[in-house]
């Protein structure tokens, strides 16, 4: 951009000298000749001129998208912030949205923690927990993890082999 503009600087004080010896000439060849080059002169001006307006111009447009870019990571930053690690009752570690943060527990959420880590927060989703499953769970659909959660309430252990012996055996009741 410098050069365009020390060239455009030297152009113009070419046309400057150029306009000097026109009013200095002592006919009309020269005067014609003078002239005839400071047009020249004049339009290589204008299209030099033309030339640093599109770069000035492409210049703002890279400067405005820059800054886009750093608000953008600016704002995922902040959203990043606004998560902390925490331990679930299986003793796994996920991020939860931070409790001041959460007001009344209002769209209270778990992110992936591997996600987390690649920049990026993805909503870890509720599995249907049955009654033989000790723990919830919970899988992030964007890397396919999935996480336990705290203990299943209704949870119901499975039978043991003895119990199964028994049931199969045809006496549920009898302990030999």
């Amino acid at each position: 951009m410098f050069t365009e503009i020390s060239a455009s600087l030297s152009a113009i004080k070419s046309a400057l000298e150029l306009a000097q010896i026109i009013s200095d000439a002592k006919n009309q060849v020269e005067r014609e000749k003078a002239v005839y080059e400071l047009r020249r002169q004049l339009t290589a001006l204008q299209i030099e001129n033309l030339q640093l307006a599109q770069l000035l111009s492409s210049q703002y447009e890279e400067i405005h998208s820059l800054k886009r870019e750093l608000r953008d990571a600016n704002e995922k930053e902040r959203n990043l912030e606004s998560y902390t690690i925490y331990k679930t009752g299986s003793g796994q570690f996920i991020y939860a949205v931070r409790e001041e943060l959460n007001e009344e527990n209002a769209n209270f959420h778990y992110a992936c923690p591997h996600c987390y880590h690649q920049r990026h927060i993805a909503i870890l989703q509720p599995l249907p927990a049955g009654e033989h499953d000790e723990f919830h769970r919970l899988k992030c659909l964007q890397c396919k993890s999935s996480f336990t959660l705290n203990r299943n309430e209704n949870y119901k252990p499975p039978l043991t082999i003895e119990e199964s012996a028994r049931m199969l055996a045809g006496n549920p009741w009898r302990m030999d």
